[in-house]
């Protein structure tokens, strides 16, 4: 009996560590849960955001459909963001989407901001954390799972 135990606290284990979030957007692997799941009609965005479970990091995502952009218009218009000094952006691809990001520190809060477009869908992610290498870590899991759902 003791072995059964042990053998399902270590699978309990595992699942929990394999957790994948899933929309109807993209997916991605994280230990995490799902905190906020909803639609604000004001800004017309879908928002979710997502904790680790020790609740001090996780995942902030945003997203609005833009119908009315072509490929160039959103190249420029991140361009402009990078350009506007609010955080130093730089260029990058994020899953395969020209993307921007940032780096953004303050005292015992570190993050990194993604912005980027895919099939007309502004995304706008935010990986948080209060330390350093827990925020990287979880960039670092983010860009190997992240997908688009087809």
């Amino acid at each position: 009996m003791n072995h059964l135990i042990i053998i399902f606290t270590c699978l309990g284990l595992f699942l929990k560590s394999q957790n994948t979030m899933t929309t109807k957007y993209f997916r991605f692997e994280c230990e995490c849960i799902e905190n906020e799941n909803y639609y604000n009609p004001k800004n017309q965005s879908y928002n979710y955001s997502y904790g680790k479970k020790d609740e001090l990091s996780g995942y902030l995502i945003a997203l609005r459909k833009i119908i009315s952009r072509d490929k160039k218009q959103q190249e420029e218009y991140l361009i402009s963001i990078k350009n506007s000094g609010t955080f130093d952006y730089r260029e990058s691809i994020f899953v395969g989407e020209s993307a921007i990001i940032a780096d953004i520190f303050q005292i015992d809060a570190y993050g990194r901001q993604i912005i980027f477009f895919h099939d007309n869908i502004a995304y706008t992610i935010m990986v948080v954390s209060n330390k350093k290498e827990t925020m990287e870590r979880l960039y670092i899991g983010l860009r190997k799972t992240f997908q688009f759902q087809k």
